[in-house]
């Protein structure tokens, strides 16, 4: 009897430790994937930044308006695109910027974002459309290294 609680008890722990992944939903164009989450979001004036990353995944900065902010993941499996976002909203109106871990969904990879109003990273990456500097190193990081190593490859304005 004891042995069968020690078993059910371990699978009970097991199962609640497992991260679920959000069903990702796949469309031919990353158009028709950022269309599908604006409708199923429906926040007004969002607009979207792609950044693609060294390690070939793409993080989406989603704006949806002057200083409050998303993360999502825009990734292909098969010439085909999905949209997920995967941080809570953030506002930088009253701070110089901000800094959080995100994980992202296809790859497991865990990524540093800081956004900032002023230039405060080296090899940040600065977006004229949003106003902000931004660096994505891949792990963790400590604000005040200005020597971070920037993992964004490319910016671009995306789904309008």
């Amino acid at each position: 009897m004891r042995k069968l609680l020690s078993l059910v008890l371990l699978l009970l722990i097991t199962a609640c430790n497992k991260e679920e992944k959000p069903q990702l939903n796949f469309f031919d164009t990353k158009e028709q994937a950022i269309q599908h989450y604006a409708a199923k979001e429906s926040y007004v004036n969002e607009s979207f930044l792609e950044l693609v990353l060294d390690s070939d995944e793409t993080i989406v900065l989603i704006r949806q308006s002057k200083d409050v902010y998303s993360l999502g993941e825009l990734a292909e499996s098969n010439g085909k695109f999905s949209f997920t976002r995967i941080s809570a909203w953030f506002d930088i109106g009253n701070t110089t910027g901000a800094m959080f871990n995100i994980k992202t969904v296809k790859g497991g990879n865990e990524y540093t974002i800081k956004l900032s109003k002023e230039l405060q990273d080296l090899q940040s990456i600065y977006s004229e459309d949003y106003g902000i500097y931004m660096t994505v190193v891949e792990g963790e990081r400590v604000y005040e290294d200005i020597n971070a190593i920037n993992a964004i490859r490319s910016i671009e304005k995306i789904g309008e």
